[in-house]
């Protein structure tokens, strides 16, 4: 009960500042069934996670190698982790692990090219780090 006053706080508080940001297109998913809210932005798929940064980052390198793509060495910030992926077709995604509170931690996808972001892969990218942080 808590979760789903706690989803629909966060739709509102997204749909509050829409006006604010005009060309941010949101993706609600359905949060009854828990796959969360996210943002789309720039080509960036985003949603924070009430996890520990660390957590999300072992969860995110996970789904990495289970999508059988080439990684590279990640870049390690203060507080903010990137992750760098390339597919065979030599399209790069780019996971970036913000730590916003000791267990709050936001996770934005970019997949694709310049110009032709592919918005379906980080979307299924971010439902499988959702699935192995349950």
């Amino acid at each position: 009960m808590i979760k789903k006053i706690k989803n629909k706080i966060a739709i509102l508080i997204i749909l509050a500042f829409l006006p604010i940001y005009g060309c941010a297109e949101v993706i609600i998913g359905s949060a009854a069934a828990g796959t969360g809210v996210y943002t789309y932005f720039k080509g960036e798929v985003k949603r924070s996670y009430y996890k520990k940064s660390d957590q999300c980052v072992a969860a995110s390198n996970q789904v990495l190698k289970e999508l059988n793509v080439r990684t590279f060495e990640p870049i390690q910030e203060t507080a903010k982790t990137i992750l760098k992926a390339e597919r065979t077709n030599k399209s790069i995604i780019t996971v970036t692990i913000t730590k916003q509170k000791l267990n709050l931690t936001e996770i934005s996808i970019r997949s694709g090219v310049i110009g032709i972001w592919d918005k379906q892969l980080s979307e299924l990218i971010h439902d499988s780090i959702a699935e192995k942080l349950q």
